[in-house]
C-alpha cells in the first residue's frame, strides 16, 4: 500500500511534540496513520498508540504502518477517546498525547474527552492539540476553547504558533499545584 505524501504542516506538528526516544505516545484521531508513523520513527525505544473512531481509517493506518506494528513500535485501535479511556490499563500511561484536527475539544469543550486525556497522561506529560482551520478567527476560537477545556481540568496551557496563521496548537501540561492539592 503506497504511503501518502506527508504535508509539511504535519511534519512540523510532529517535530514540535518534542518526544523523547523512550516516550509512550497516544494519537487521538489518527486517520491514515501518517503522523503516527512519523512519531514511531522518533521513539525507537518507545511506542505510539493510535486511535480513531473510523474502522476504515484504522485499517488504512494499520496497513501503512504494518512494519512498525510488527516491530512493536506502533499499535492502532478503533475507539473513540471516551471508549479508550474506559480501559483501566490506560491510566497514566502516556508521556505525550496529541491530536491533529480533532475538533471535539473546541466544538464540545465540556465533553468527557478532555477528562480522558487527564486520566491517561502521566503527571510529567504533555497534551498538544493542533488545528488547521480555514481562517485566522476560527484558529483563534478553536485554540481558545480547547485551552479553556483543558485549563478547567487542571492543565496549564500555552498556544503554539504553526507554520501558517491558520495552523495553531495548544500545549497543555498538568498544573503541579493542582496535582499537589489532589494528591495531598
Amino acid at each position: 500500500m503506497p504511503s501518502p505524501a506527508v504535508p509539511p504542516r504535519l511534519i512540523w506538528a510532529v517535530d514540535s511534540l518534542g518526544v523523547a526516544s523512550t516516550d509512550q505516545v497516544l494519537e487521538i484521531g489518527c486517520g491514515h496513520g501518517v503522523a503516527a508513523q512519523l512519531v514511531a520513527r522518533q521513539v525507537p525505544k518507545g511506542h505510539i498508540t493510535a486511535i480513531d473512531r473510523s474502522e476504515r481509517a484504522v485499517q488504512r493506518a494499520a496497513g501503512l504502518g504494518s512494519a512498525l506494528i510488527t516491530a512493536g513500535r506502533m499499535s492502532v485501535h478503533r475507539a473513540s477517546l471516551a471508549e479508550f479511556g474506559r480501559d483501566d490499563d490506560q491510566t497514566a500511561r502516556y508521556d505525550v498525547v496529541f491530536a491533529v484536527n480533532v475538533n471535539l475539544f473546541w466544538v464540545d469543550p465540556n465533553g468527557p474527552e478532555a477528562a480522558v486525556v487527564r486520566q491517561v497522561l502521566r503527571p510529567s506529560g504533555s497534551c498538544v492539540l493542533f488545528y488547521d482551520v480555514p481562517d485566522v478567527s476560527m484558529a483563534a476560537r478553536a485554540s481558545r476553547l480547547a485551552a479553556g477545556a483543558l485549563r478547567g481540568l487542571g492543565f496549564v496551557t500555552e498556544f503554539v504558533r504553526g507554520p501558517a496563521p491558520t495552523f495553531v496548537g495548544v500545549r497543555a501540561t498538568i498544573d503541579a499545584q493542582v496535582e499537589a492539592s489532589v494528591d495531598g
